[in-house]
């Protein structure tokens, strides 16, 4: 083959393979510009500022909304003598119903405790709502459970005698409550005992669970309640009402206390 006919093939196949090489390169760079773009508008999406402040206007008006109704439901029960009107009776269901449906949420259950206050002040006593709460206190650890310890037991003892179990789950509780907590829960079950709800002999069985807790360090929290401030508490509520007891656990104690009674 003449030579310039050799240099004229030489010349196009350089001129096909420029021209394919930068086609290759040119749809690489589209890509990679294509690529860089999603990257982008993902790493944008991301970076958006989560619109959590809409989301907590939502709850606040839908915990502002439940308590609301909670209060008009109760307001069909005045107290317990008006219990058996068809209104009071329905408004009871609906409050149930309510509770059960509803999760304890720290931020949302001011109405659980409406609700509760009120059937303790008009003495309402009703089964259903008491194996509710400690539905609630089995389920629920923490500062949940100890905010409900001592309104659950005066429902419980407005109802009489509290079950091994019951006591159980409210010893749980105690490991969350404060020291007003355990305060009120000792004078509470210390009345029922002078108001003979419950017998002497389940008295002194609690208050040595009580004593025992504390011991271990497992009363309050999260600030400990120790075992002198209960025995102290047990002492100021037992010297009048239990003469006996008070002697006795003077004289068991009377060395661990600061400030003998």
């Amino acid at each position: 083959m003449p030579l310039k006919y050799v240099s004229l093939l030489y010349i196009c196949c350089a001129i096909t393979f420029s021209a394919h090489a930068e086609s290759e390169s040119d749809s690489a760079s589209y890509a990679a510009l294509q690529m860089r773009l999603l990257l982008s508008d993902q790493q944008a999406e991301e970076s958006l500022p989560v619109a959590t402040a809409d989301i907590e206007a939502n709850e606040i008006q839908g915990c502002a909304d439940k308590t609301e109704k909670v209060h008009s439901l109760l307001a069909f029960i005045p107290s317990t003598d008006k219990l058996n009107s068809p209104e009071a009776k329905h408004a009871l269901n609906e409050l149930l119903q309510l509770s059960k449906s509803s999760d304890v949420d720290p931020v949302c259950s001011d109405w659980l405790h409406d609700i509760l206050l009120h059937f303790n002040t008009v003495k309402l006593k009703h089964a259903g709502y008491k194996n509710y709460l400690y539905t609630v206190l089995a389920e629920n650890k923490g500062k949940e459970a100890g905010a409900l310890v001592v309104a659950a037991l005066q429902y419980s003892l407005l109802q009489g005698v509290l079950t091994d179990e019951e006591w159980q789950l409210l010893k749980a509780a105690l490991r969350y409550s404060s020291h007003q907590d355990l305060k009120q829960v000792i004078a509470l079950i210390s009345q029922a005992t002078v108001i003979k709800v419950q017998s002497e002999q389940i008295f002194n069985a609690q208050l040595d669970d009580l004593i025992l807790l504390a011991k271990a360090g497992e009363l309050g929290r999260p600030l400990t309640i120790k075992p002198n401030y209960v025995i102290g508490l047990i002492l100021a509520n037992s010297q009048r009402d239990f003469p006996d007891q008070f002697m006795l656990m003077y004289r068991n104690y009377h060395a661990s206390i600061h400030k003998p009674a």
